[in-house]
C-alpha cells in the first residue's frame, strides 16, 4: 500500500508540473520530507525569481542550514530549481507542498 501510495503521488505531481509549465514558474516554494531511523528530514526549496533558497535540516532541530543562491538570468535559477526538486525525488524524498 505504501508504495501504491508513493507512485500515485509522484504521478499527481508530474501532472501537476506538466500543468502548470515549469518554463514559466518564477515564485514557488516546495517542502519535501524523508523518514529515516535519525527521524525526519525536511528540505525546502524556494525560487524566488533569480534566488534559489534551500533550507533543510530534521525536522526536530531548532534551526534548520540554509544556502541562498544568485542567478544571472530567471532561467538560470528556475533550471536549477528543478534539478534540486528531480535529485530530492530521485534520493526518495516526497512532496509535503499542500495543494
Amino acid at each position: 500500500p505504501l508504495i501504491a501510495l508513493r507512485l500515485k503521488i509522484a504521478q499527481v505531481a508530474r501532472v501537476r508540473a506538466s500543468e502548470r509549465g515549469a518554463d514559466t514558474i518564477t515564485f514557488e516554494t516546495r517542502t519535501y520530507v524523508r523518514r529515516d531511523d535519525r527521524g525526519e528530514s525536511v528540505y525546502q526549496v524556494s525560487l524566488e525569481e533569480r534566488r534559489l533558497k534551500v533550507r533543510w535540516g530534521l525536522r526536530a532541530q531548532e534551526r534548520m542550514r540554509s544556502q541562498n543562491l544568485m542567478f544571472s538570468s530567471i532561467d538560470d535559477a528556475r533550471r536549477a530549481y528543478m534539478e534540486r526538486i528531480g535529485e530530492l525525488e530521485s534520493k526518495g524524498f516526497m512532496d509535503a507542498t499542500a495543494g
